[in-house]
């Protein structure tokens, strides 16, 4: 399955809130009376980030079986972690 272009983020040009594509296009409307900037903002963050979580977590699964974290490992994990945390 393929979704929109890659990087997502949050649009909030209108009177309402949307996350659109790398190329403008709506992917979704953030309707929400908690936070709505908020949960915007942790949906593209996640989505913009979902490969490299994954690479890194299959990496360190790779790792874990050898007993052995390669830097490799940890750099993909600080970079997942450190894009997961920004909070701007």
């Amino acid at each position: 399955m393929n979704h929109t272009k890659l990087p997502w983020k949050v649009d909030e040009t209108s009177w309402y809130i949307q996350i659109i594509d790398y190329d403008g296009i709506y992917v979704s409307t953030v309707d929400s009376i908690n936070n709505p900037e908020a949960n915007a903002e942790l949906i593209v963050r996640a989505v913009n980030n979902h490969e490299r979580l994954l690479e890194g977590c299959k990496e360190a699964l790779g790792a874990m079986t050898a007993y052995k974290i390669s830097e490799y490992t940890r750099s993909l994990l600080k970079q997942a972690i450190a894009e997961a945390e920004k909070n701007d």
